[in-house]
């Protein structure tokens, strides 16, 4: 007696043990699996309508479904609560990418992808004859993700459509993809990231209760255009500049500085007063202190030039290490950082063109400060420069502001001054011009000398900290017994030329009481 075979039995259980392979496959965020999935579902499903199985075929079908389904489903459960919101326009502009890239000129036609006809064998044609192009479009490959600002578009390259190109876009990008902002991030080649901001983290305020305790090489910036928070690392960077229209938050931002390392027991804080006004609380907690006194300035200048002296003279011999921050900066051997508020009052020779004392001052300073950013990153010395202008008139000297490594513009009316403190490169991205800062909504926002990826440059919106934090931070920066060097400063100025002997008060080689 013979059994009848039952094929359907035996195709069902295939269905079934292919099934979840399937679905495996397409809820992998990989193209070849993806591919591959495709492949074998659409191979069995021509299987299953060949033996005349379209039942099976749909329920097959609705499997798929629902198990893509609930897929998005987990993934909307999982984003974060503010994020959420912006799922569904986030698939619906997925959806239309394509239509976008065509209409933004984001797409490219592929030239190659044409068909010839073949010569006949035996005959004399020298040269083929070509047929009409068969124009391949090719579109750079989206994927579309939420955060809690908006959503982000990873997008992969296509010969012709680069990062430049995405930067280039970008105003247009905002408008289809209904955003406040568009920013355009290259992690690494092939690789660019559109951050499209439903919420610009730039123009949310910054409380400055998130400015930490100095840890002896890390300071806080602020937050940049992408929602993280940034820090700067002072290790081997002897000097910093920053510049800025006025009313741009220079003096706030170097106040966020100041709140992390005035009261620190690792740091001596010096202070220019160009100003003589917004540094006035923090005279009695520095090592030492001037206002718009140009031979105080000068005499302070020189004692700094002289402890930056003997301190590398000595480094090996005290600390054991040719470069400082090897070990970094220690209670018994502190960072020294100076801060030139309103630099161009002690470095700008047009502005005393005529009065020659006044004139040797300011060469003598330009000198001195020179030294120090040339020659003090070993021996732990910092130096910050602010001034309204990179260069030119009433601004910083060139041969100063480019042995700062880092810089930072808030909001400028021109490009020229934009790249005279960030370089020419700042041309270059155009997203990132401290030129599209001048809105009342940036006030506190730079544009960074600060790298992100492949991109030189980051947008860094800084702490507001206010009078009062500002004063609370200077108390206890006075509370330290550290009196300040410039106290000890000799009754008469010290000639051009010569260098007064270094004072040596008790905080210089002692550990500071906290």
């Amino acid at each position: 007696m013979h059994h009848r075979r039952k094929p359907w039995l035996l195709r069902l259980g295939l269905a079934a043990a292919l099934l979840p392979v399937v679905v495996i496959l397409r809820a992998v965020p990989r193209p070849v699996w993806s591919l591959l999935a495709t492949v074998l579902l659409a191979c069995w499903r021509a299987y299953l309508f060949a033996a005349g199985h379209a039942v099976l075929v749909l329920e097959l079908a609705a499997v798929l479904i629902v198990g893509r389904l609930v897929l998005a489903a987990v993934r909307f459960a999982r984003l974060p609560a503010e994020g959420r919101r912006y799922w569904l326009p986030a698939r619906w502009h997925s959806f239309r990418w394509r239509w976008l890239c065509r209409n933004l000129g984001l797409s490219e036609v592929d030239k190659h992808q044409h068909a010839i006809r073949p010569v006949p064998f035996g005959t004399a044609a020298p040269m083929p004859r070509r047929l009409p192009a068969r124009e391949k479009i090719r579109f750079p490959r989206a994927r579309f993700t939420v955060d809690p600002w908006g959503f982000v578009v990873k997008v992969r390259t296509v010969p012709g459509v680069g990062r430049a190109e995405l930067d280039k876009a970008a105003p247009h990008l905002a408008d289809a993809l209904r955003c406040v902002r568009v920013q355009v991030r290259q992690d690494k080649p092939g690789v660019c990231q559109v951050w499209a901001r439903r919420r610009d983290p730039l123009a949310e305020p910054l409380s400055a209760s998130a400015l930490p305790v100095f840890d002896g090489r890390h300071v806080l910036l602020g937050r940049d255009e992408w929602g993280a928070m940034r820090s700067a690392d002072l290790a081997n960077l002897s000097g910093s500049a920053f510049s800025g229209s006025p009313g741009r938050g220079k003096t706030e931002a170097a106040l966020s500085l100041a709140v992390q390392l005035a009261p620190s027991p690792l740091v001596d804080t010096w202070i220019f007063d160009g100003g003589a006004c917004d540094w006035v609380p923090f005279a009695d907690g520095a090592a030492g202190y001037v206002g718009d006194d140009l031979e105080a300035a000068e005499d302070m200048l020189r004692v700094l030039d002289t402890l930056m002296g003997d301190r590398r003279r000595n480094l090996h011999a005290v600390r054991g290490v040719r470069n400082g921050w090897a070990l970094g900066p220690a209670p018994d051997y502190r960072l020294q950082w100076l801060l030139v508020e309103e630099a161009p009052f002690y470095l700008d020779l047009e502005a005393v063109r005529g009065d020659r004392k006044r004139e040797d001052r300011v060469r003598a300073c330009r000198g001195l400060l020179a030294g120090l950013l040339r020659r003090g990153r070993a021996p732990l010395f910092h130096t910050s420069l602010i001034a309204q202008k990179g260069t030119g008139s009433a601004g910083l000297p060139p041969d100063l502001r480019d042995l700062c490594g880092l810089r930072w513009s808030f909001g400028v009316a021109t490009a020229e001054a934009s790249a005279a403190i960030l370089g020419d490169d700042i041309r270059q991205y155009a997203t990132m011009s401290p030129t599209l800062l001048q809105g009342p909504e940036h006030v506190g926002v730079a544009s960074a000398l600060l790298r992100t990826g492949t991109s030189p440059y980051t947008l860094i919106r800084f702490p507001e900290v206010g009078q009062d934090r500002a004063d609370r931070a200077a108390e206890t920066a006075a509370k330290r017994s550290a009196p300040a060097l410039l106290a000890a400063l000799p009754a008469t100025p010290p000639a051009s030329g010569s260098a007064p002997a270094l004072p040596t008060p008790a905080h210089a080689s002692e550990p500071a009481s906290s």
